[in-house]
């Protein structure tokens, strides 16, 4: 052997030796340094702060600043996954470190937990004072989740005589009730968990929000909670317990940023939630970033060995991981990460979809299966991947065989009287004789096949769908769709009583209200829709969609007193919507209050940039101040955003011919005809301009003539008679062009009495 060679082996040697010592002095510096500060905390203090809805890419994107503080001052696990796009499924994963069909609460209402959870019997051992702050009724103690805990906050009144008052608590109610707990056990160890719920408060996010109004609604809701966040860190300050209180924020799911904002779907943005850990009296884990991948099933694992010194795998079987070496050495713990999504019980028969998260795959199995591309972000071909798939589920089939693991907790079936709960609010279908409507196995695919018919128009055969299993009548979408056909066969009356008897199921679903008010609207049954709309509010728990509709009704019959009272109405309960700040400006537009309807279209604007119909009103304001440059440039926008609007076309040919620019004037009625083809006054208006320019004569003439056929308002037939009366002068056709003046004349003066002979 070589000399070169020789050496080349030696200094190879040489540097694994030295790797191997460096790795092991590290292990040694943590061992030496980490774990004596651990043991000298002197409370180990833990507030636990989940944000239901929180978003990832939000609070990476944009400043907030009590959470930046602590995500750039602490840990941030840039990676962490949740195991459930559900709320309680999410929860219970987190607080037993187990998959959902491991601890078995797989859906909302699928049981309740009998016994305190392992985390909360350990910190109990360790004299810990234990509290929880909940916000969410679906987080109520009904489901068990307040066994162990020594107070458990939430007052929803849910027990007394079935009545909920509130669905959520805003978290600036929630705060003063932590920080008042705090200042009675700020001598004593202490867990709090303090749960956040204001982002999915259907109080808080608007009913069909686009993109931008959402990310600017959730920016300032979720500001408000951070002012919370930043009232108890200002606390423990003040009392001197910052240095010993470790403080976590994380989420149950994300809300996807897609445009269905509240739909369960398994989506990166709703399974990939924030996991921020502020330990401030170590500097070792002080501004780290971990882009390894973890699971939300960790948190609690890696706080406990923190706070205890006593690794929990020895005393229980969990899925959770704990963290530290990932924190420190940077390590690995996770390959694969599942996420699943249980169809609940009661409504599909326990269909569910997962997620496996595998290096940079993402692979979705359910009714169909999908393998995404998370670098690329593109979905690959299924039969081209088979090998990869082929992988996934092995990994699928090997962590779905240690379903033994969850034996310890004890979970009991919902009680009746708790369905029948959260029936009042909207959860669940409804019950009679205390059984719930099951649907059958093959709803949702007898539900597709309808809906495709539908879109072919096929509506006989869909009906066939939908009556071939009579129960699936009695869900949402199938009795939506089924009414929406009565409405293409001309059977309104029987579209209407559908979803009248829907609605009185699901009162606060904007979606079903707004269909069966366009249909009153549409057939003329506006008293019917009054008399049952102010029913139906005097009974719902949400009324903002009802007061909403009323309003609409009542702008439709022009009682624009009675709409505007409703709509201000809707502004109690929902102070930031846009749609109703519109309306009441479109209201004191009619009535000619151009300064007040101004002032309610700005506010529509600065909430929705993109929202339909508010810069035309300004530019047909600025029309009546007749600043018509400035009416253009609000009408060129509106266009950008809405170009499908026959009235705006019209309103930018007028104001084009206002500022002399005849010719653009008349490219814009031609496409206002295009749009609406029975408006007389745009084959009026265009004759008009041609006559005028001399331009296109010989169309004037049948321009007139259809115009006048399509003309339905006597008193403007006139002006249309004397128009033709000058073209025919024109032409010289003096005989022609008398008669028709005539006509005019007589008209206008004595009203039509019968058709005149063109």
């Amino acid at each position: 052997m070589s000399k070169n060679k020789k050496l080349k082996i030696i200094s190879i040697l040489v540097f694994t030796f030295f790797l191997i010592l460096l790795l092991f002095a590290h292990s040694i510096y943590t061992s030496v340094t980490v774990t004596p500060k651990l043991k000298k905390l002197k409370n180990k203090n833990i507030i636990f702060i989940t944000i239901d809805g929180l978003n990832s890419e939000i609070i990476e994107k944009y400043r907030f600043r009590n959470i930046d503080n602590l995500k750039d001052r602490g840990i941030y696990f840039k990676n962490c996954y949740t195991t459930s796009v559900q709320l309680l499924p999410s929860y219970l994963s987190i607080f037993t470190s187990l998959y959902p069909f491991q601890h078995k609460i797989n859906d909302q209402l699928a049981g309740k937990i009998e016994s305190p959870l392992y985390f909360l019997k350990m910190l109990k051992k360790e004299d810990y004072k234990s509290s929880a702050f909940i916000s969410s009724v679906f987080l109520s103690s009904v489901f068990g989740l307040n066994k162990g805990y020594d107070f458990y906050y939430d007052k929803f009144n849910i027990e007394k005589q079935g009545k909920i008052k509130n669905l959520f608590m805003e978290s600036n109610k929630i705060t003063p009730q932590v920080i008042n707990w705090l200042q009675s056990h700020y001598a004593d160890k202490f867990f709090i968990w303090i749960n956040y719920s204001d982002l999915i408060s259907t109080k808080t996010l608007p009913y069909k929000p686009e993109f931008n109004e959402f990310i600017k609604r959730y920016k300032v809701i979720l500001e408000r909670i951070d002012n919370s966040i930043g009232k108890i860190i200002n606390f423990l300050k003040e009392e001197k317990l910052d240095e010993d209180t470790i403080i976590i924020i994380t989420s149950p799911y994300g809300l996807s940023l897609k445009d269905k904002i509240y739909s369960a779907e398994m989506d990166i943005g709703a399974i990939r939630v924030p996991f921020i850990m502020d330990i401030p009296a170590i500097k070792i884990f002080r501004k780290k970033k971990i882009s390894q991948k973890v699971s939300s099933m960790d948190i609690l694992p890696t706080v406990l060995n923190f706070v205890l010194n006593n690794n929990i795998y020895k005393s229980e079987k969990i899925e959770g991981k704990d963290l530290l070496k990932t924190i420190i050495f940077n390590k690995t713990v996770r390959n694969y990460l599942l996420s699943e999504y249980y169809f609940p019980t009661l409504h599909f028969n326990g269909a569910f979809q997962l997620s496996l998260i595998y290096y940079d795959y993402q692979y979705l199995k359910g009714q169909s299966r999908e393998l995404i591309n998370l670098r690329r972000n593109t979905r690959m071909n299924v039969q081209a991947s088979s090998k990869i798939i082929h992988k996934l589920d092995k990994i699928i089939k090997k962590i779905y065989s240690k379903k033994n693991l969850g034996k310890k907790i004890k979970i009991s079936k919902m009680s009746y009287e708790i369905i029948k709960i959260f029936e009042e609010i909207n959860y669940l279908p409804p019950m009679k004789n205390k059984k719930i409507r099951y649907s059958d196995k093959n709803l949702i695919e007898k539900y597709l096949l309808a809906r495709k018919y539908f879109n072919k128009k096929l509506y006989l055969r869909a009906i066939n769908e939908l009556k071939s299993n009579k129960k699936s009548l009695k869900y949402i979408e199938t009795v939506f769709l089924y009414a929406q056909i009565m409405d293409r066969l001309d059977q309104p009356e029987k579209a209407m009583e559908l979803l009248e008897r829907l609605v009185l199921d699901f009162p606060s679903n904007k979606l079903l209200l707004d269909k069966l008010t366009e249909y009153y609207i549409k057939y003329n049954n506006n008293e019917r829709g009054i008399s049952f709309l102010e029913s139906l509010e005097k009974k719902a728990e949400i009324k903002a969609p009802i007061l909403s509709n009323l309003g609409n009704i009542y702008m439709n019959i022009n009682d624009l007193n009675r709409a505007e009272k409703y709509y201000k109405a809707v502004l109690e309960y929902d102070p930031y919507s846009p749609e109703e700040f519109l309306k009441l400006g479109i209201i004191n537009f009619s009535k000619g209050k151009y300064n007040s309807a101004k002032d309610w279209i700005l506010k529509a604007i600065n909430l929705r940039k993109r929202i339909k119909n508010g810069y035309f009103y300004l530019g047909y304001l600025s029309e009546k101040e007749k600043e018509y440059k400035k009416a253009l440039s609000y009408y060129k926008i509106e266009l950008s955003n809405f170009p499908n609007n026959p009235e705006l076309f019209y309103r930018l040919a007028f104001s084009y011919e206002a500022i002399a620019q005849p010719m653009k004037a008349i490219y814009y009625l031609k496409e206002y005809i295009k749009l609406n083809k029975d408006d007389y006054l745009g084959y009026f208006k265009l004759a008009k301009l041609y006559f005028l320019l001399k331009i296109n004569l010989q169309e004037t003439i049948p321009l007139i003539l259809h115009s006048i056929q399509l003309c339905k308002n006597t008193k403007k037939l006139p002006s249309i008679y004397y128009l033709l009366s000058d073209i025919y002068k024109y032409w010289g056709d003096l005989k022609k062009s008398k008669y028709y003046h005539k006509l005019g004349k007589k008209i206008e003066k004595f009203g039509l009495t019968k058709s005149p002979i063109i």
